[in-house]
């Protein structure tokens, strides 16, 4: 299908959120940020999954193209044209070989896009895969949204115990409005003992670390690193259809900020 030439809408404003800003806890100090200022991605801190998608029965094919930085943000496009055998592109960024930690407070403010088939993820995967490989070492991810279902933003923590293979994840979501496309604060509180999630300062999930944890319930004691993307269709973003006149579609990411408990070692 012939490539839809069209402008994305106006990029949201950053201007501060009505909602407070929280900002990292007494007693933690800033140890990375990437503002995305500057014309390019720092590959020292990003690289790029690229090809069709395997997974989820996404439908796009990721190219490094479809990510870059404008006006102070990190811009992720997902379009409609077809590369490789599939009939839209995007881009999944990953700190993977380049930033992990354990433990710590991670806030990304971002915009995530709200049209039918976009499927936008800030998420974690463990570096270090000693418990096993997929979900054996768990997943954490902070904001998920899927454009078909916009008013709501999930957040949901995978063990090998609690996923979603299983149907019983540890998850909750938070309440936007579905035309809302503005830039909110994404954020993770990871301690020894705890994990929790928050959006706009407000907890939206917490995962205590259960009484005798195995890796099995709780793997969250290994570096960690980040990902960001934008999916078009597949099982869950996919699930009502594509709106393809809807597309170019753009995830924004103003900052990626990583605090530490200043009296704690670094990983």
């Amino acid at each position: 299908s012939p490539s839809l030439s069209r402008t994305p809408t106006e990029a949201p404003s950053r201007l501060p959120s009505p909602t407070p800003y929280i900002g990292a806890p007494e007693g933690y100090s800033l140890q990375f940020s990437d503002e995305f200022e500057g014309d390019q991605i720092d590959g020292s801190v990003w690289g790029f999954e690229t090809g069709p998608w395997p997974y989820n029965k996404e439908l796009e094919c990721y190219t490094r193209e479809n990510a870059w930085l404008e006006d102070g943000a990190l811009v992720i496009e997902a379009r409609v044209e077809t590369l490789q055998n599939r009939a839209y592109t995007s881009a999944r960024l990953k700190t993977q070989d380049k930033l992990g930690f354990t433990y710590g407070y991670l806030e990304i403010r971002a915009a995530l896009p709200t049209a039918r088939g976009t499927w936008s993820a800030i998420w974690l995967l463990p570096s270090d895969l000693r418990y096993g490989g997929y979900l054996h070492s768990g997943e954490i991810d902070i904001a998920e949204r899927v454009g078909y279902d916009a008013k709501l933003v999930h957040s949901t923590i995978h063990t090998y115990a609690n996923n979603s293979v299983k149907d019983n994840a540890i998850t909750a979501s938070t309440r936007l409005t579905r035309k809302d496309d503005g830039f909110h604060i994404y954020a993770m509180l990871w301690t020894e003992d705890d994990l929790s999630i928050f959006v706009d300062g407000v907890r939206a999930l917490d995962y205590p670390r259960p009484k005798d944890a195995t890796s099995s319930t709780w793997p969250f004691d290994v570096p960690f690193h980040i990902i960001l993307n934008l999916a078009v269709g597949g099982s869950w973003g996919g699930a009502k259809g594509i709106d393809d006149e809807a597309f170019p579609q753009r995830m924004y990411v103003d900052y990626v900020r990583y605090y530490q408990l200043t009296d704690s070692s670094a990983e």
